[in-house]
C-alpha cells in the first residue's frame, strides 16, 4: 500500500501544480478539511469558494510535504490558515554580518470575502508569525504591528490562496526580490531594501523552486542555528 501511495505521489508531483485537482487527500488532511467545513459561515457562494481554496491548499501541502504544512484551518467569515513554509528567511542579527537565516516561516494567511470582488493591498493577506526580526524589504519594519509581507501594490480580485503561498515563497527565498529603496511600491522596510540593493550578490537566498528539493542550507555560515 505504501509503495502505491509513493508511486501516486511521484506521478502527481511530476505533473507539478497542474495535478492539484487530482490529488486525493489523505485521512489527516481530509479530517482537517471536514472539521473546518462544519463551521463554514457566510453566503453559499463564499462558503463554496472557501472550501475550494482550503482543499487546494491542503492538496498543495500533500504534493509538497517537504515545503508546506497546514497547521490550522478555519472557515469563519474570513478564511484563516496557519502554515509552515520551508524557506530561508533573512533575519536581522548583531555583528559584522547583519543577516542570519531561519530555515522556515510560520505564516498567518487571511482570505477575506472582499477578495472576490475587488483588488486588495498586497499586504492584506500574509503575516509572518515566526521567525521574529525578519529583515526583508517587503516585510513591515515595525514588528509590534505584525510582520506583514507585501506581495505587491495591489493583488487582483479573485487571487487564489495557492498563488499567495507561491508568491510568499518567491519573495522570502529572494527569487522575486527586487530591492529598491527609492521605489515605495511594496517596500515596507527601506533599510533592508538599501542593504540588499548594495548586496545583490546574496540574492536569491535559494534557487530551488517551490516543488524542488532543497540544498538544505542556502548560506551555511549564516544560519540562525549555527549562530546561536
Amino acid at each position: 500500500m505504501t509503495s502505491q501511495l509513493d508511486h501516486s505521489h511521484a506521478a502527481l508531483a511530476a505533473r507539478g501544480l497542474g495535478a492539484l485537482s487530482d490529488v486525493v487527500l489523505d485521512d489527516a488532511r481530509e479530517a482537517m478539511l471536514q472539521a473546518a467545513t462544519a463551521l463554514n459561515l457566510g453566503p453559499a457562494a463564499w462558503r463554496r469558494r472557501k472550501a475550494a481554496e482550503s482543499r487546494e491548499l491542503l492538496a498543495l501541502s500533500w504534493l509538497a510535504p517537504h515545503r508546506l504544512t497546514v497547521d490550522f484551518l478555519e472557515m469563519s467569515l474570513v478564511l484563516r490558515v496557519i502554515v509552515r513554509l520551508i524557506v530561508p528567511v533573512p533575519c536581522l542579527a548583531e555583528g559584522p554580518d547583519p543577516v542570519i537565516f531561519a530555515r522556515e516561516a510560520v505564516l498567518g494567511l487571511s482570505y477575506p470575502p472582499e477578495v472576490l470582488r475587488t483588488p486588495l493591498p498586497g499586504y492584506a493577506f500574509v503575516e509572518i508569525l515566526e521567525p521574529h526580526g525578519v529583515y526583508h524589504p517587503n516585510v513591515a519594519a515595525q514588528p509590534q504591528q505584525g510582520q506583514r509581507l507585501c506581495l505587491g501594490v495591489t493583488l487582483p480580485a479573485g487571487v487564489r490562496m495557492r498563488e499567495l503561498v507561491l508568491s510568499t515563497y518567491g519573495a522570502l527565498s529572494g527569487q522575486t526580490m527586487r530591492p529598491d529603496a527609492l521605489d515605495p511600491a511594496g517596500v515596507l522596510n527601506p533599510v533592508a531594501a538599501r542593504f540588499f540593493e548594495q548586496n545583490m550578490h546574496r540574492l536569491p537566498f535559494s534557487k530551488v523552486p517551490f516543488l524542488g528539493i532543497d540544498d538544505a542550507n542556502p548560506q551555511p555560515a549564516n544560519t540562525s542555528e549555527e549562530s546561536s
